[in-house]
């Protein structure tokens, strides 16, 4: 009988401790921005930690009282030490703490806004780019005032800061497409542009070398994508590597000395050093999202599935092999993976 009873308490202990683990808040490695539906306020945040390959659902609203995000969350980046959240179609900017999700602050946006992504200003400044407005919006990351705007003449998407300036990807009015990168000089908020042979620019990252990696769709008709690699230093433009296709992302492993391209259908492949286009079709399907996790080396990509219903989260090697499959929440339109 004591066998017995000592055996029911570790399987209920089991329960208990299974059961805690899909509930907790706190968030792992990799964050999955889910959009939701237009206009239903549905956003939501699905978290996956690839150590145990176990997915965790509304954790946001695990975290903090069954909260709401809002209408189409779009983007995040963490500025020191705090993790800004952007909700397009809310016009908002959400803070919360990186590791529980935890709210802090509610930044509001002007209803005209909308915003897309953020990134550090001057002081205790954020950036925010608009993908209708002419402007970036510069906004007191603690009280939300906004401070002003920086004019850059046309609209704005991805934007990264490398020393004190920050890149800002141009894509252009909707059939008017852009072919600029516009550099703010954050010590006076100045503007300089760059002029590419790409149109509708909307990705950019940065490698370890200071080279700018920036991706441009093209207009979907006459003119295709591009990659265009530019140096933070002089803004020179130091390759243009035609791609072909409308890609939609980009993002770069320094560990391996590699670029990869969401091209739908496919998953391309470029050399860091060489600017070679490695692999046209890495892996291929209806991908939506693109994010590579240098620390574990993984590729993480995800697909929208029918746009109304679950998407779900895809785990791939370096080399294309297939690791794991997850649901995630409705139009997963973002992967935030920690430093």
């Amino acid at each position: 009988m004591k066998t017995k009873l000592i055996i029911l308490l570790a399987l209920i202990t089991l329960i208990i401790s299974c059961t805690k683990d899909r509930d907790e808040t706190t968030a792992s490695s990799i964050l999955i921005l889910n959009e939701g539906l237009f206009n239903t306020a549905t956003s939501s945040i699905s978290s996956y930690n690839p150590e145990t390959k176990e997915v965790v659902q509304n954790v946001f609203k695990n975290a903090n009282n069954a909260a709401v995000i809002g209408d189409i969350l779009h983007s995040a980046n963490e500025i020191e030490g705090e993790l800004f959240l952007v909700v397009n179609n809310s016009h908002k900017i959400i803070v919360v703490d990186p590791s529980t999700l935890v709210l802090k602050r509610s930044l509001i946006l002007p209803e005209s806004a909308s915003p897309r992504y953020v990134e550090k200003g001057s002081g205790d400044e954020i950036l925010v780019t608009d993908i209708f407005g002419t402007a970036v919006t510069r906004l007191n990351k603690t009280s939300g005032e906004v401070v002003g705007q920086i004019d850059l003449g046309t609209s704005s998407e991805e934007l990264i800061r490398v020393g004190t300036k920050v890149f800002v990807a141009n894509p252009g009015p909707y059939l008017s497409a852009a072919n600029t990168i516009s550099v703010i000089e954050t010590s006076n908020n100045s503007v300089t542009k760059i002029e590419t042979a790409g149109v509708n620019l909307v990705s950019i990252k940065v490698d370890n070398s200071g080279l700018l990696w920036v991706l441009a769709t093209g207009n979907y008709d006459d003119i295709s994508g591009k990659v265009i690699v530019i140096d933070s230093d002089d803004l020179s433009i130091v390759k243009t590597i035609d791609i072909g296709g409308s890609p939609s992302d980009l993002d770069i492993n320094n560990s391996t000395n590699e670029v990869f391209v969401l091209n739908s259908p496919n998953i391309q492949v470029l050399d860091l050093k060489t600017y070679a286009i490695k692999n046209t079709s890495l892996v291929t399907g209806s991908f939506y999202a693109l994010g590579v996790d240098e620390k574990d080396n993984r590729l993480y990509v995800t697909d929208p599935n029918d746009y109304t219903s679950n998407g779900s989260l895809k785990v791939f090697s370096l080399s294309g092999d297939s690791l794991d499959q997850v649901t995630v929440g409705v139009n997963p339109g973002f992967i935030h993976i920690a430093n």
